[in-house]
């Protein structure tokens, strides 16, 4: 089963693996306000209803670029959406703009969410699909 994609426009993709029960997000550019972005919590929601609890995210920041406060507190309201609808691993390819690596890193620090940063999307991939197969689900043995 290939990647379905939820939604394309020029600020972000959201895609799912129904079969990996993963879901992939990539950011591009400047948003200057939510508004730029006005369908994008529905966007996750449509992906979130599309997997199971014990789901992954690959998120890529490669074209990210900083956001100002009201973005970020979006991105932080979807960080704790994915937390409360049963995020297992996530990873993140790191931004190619320091500045947005850096803003990127205090945003997870504010909700918790836990990621490990990878340089390239096949690392991601591949560390997701390995790590997945090592560690138990939450409350297995």
């Amino acid at each position: 089963m290939s990647t379905e994609y939820i939604a394309r426009n020029r600020y972000y993709e959201i895609a799912l693996h129904p079969a990996k029960n993963r879901v992939y997000l990539t950011i591009t550019g400047f948003w200057n306000d939510p508004a730029a972005v006005p369908f994008y919590r529905a966007d996750w929601q449509k992906a979130l209803a599309r997997v199971q609890p014990g789901f992954t995210v690959l998120a890529d920041a490669t074209r990210m670029k900083t956001h100002p406060a009201p973005v970020q507190a979006l991105h932080e309201s979807i960080q704790a959406l994915l937390q409360r609808e049963g995020l297992r691993f996530s990873a993140k390819v790191v931004a190619h703009d320091d500045m947005a690596d850096l803003q990127c890193d205090a945003m997870l620090r504010r909700t918790g969410l836990e990621v490990t940063k990878f340089a390239s999307r096949a690392e991601a991939e591949k560390w997701l699909d390995t790590v997945e197969l090592l560690r138990p689900a939450a409350g297995n043995p």
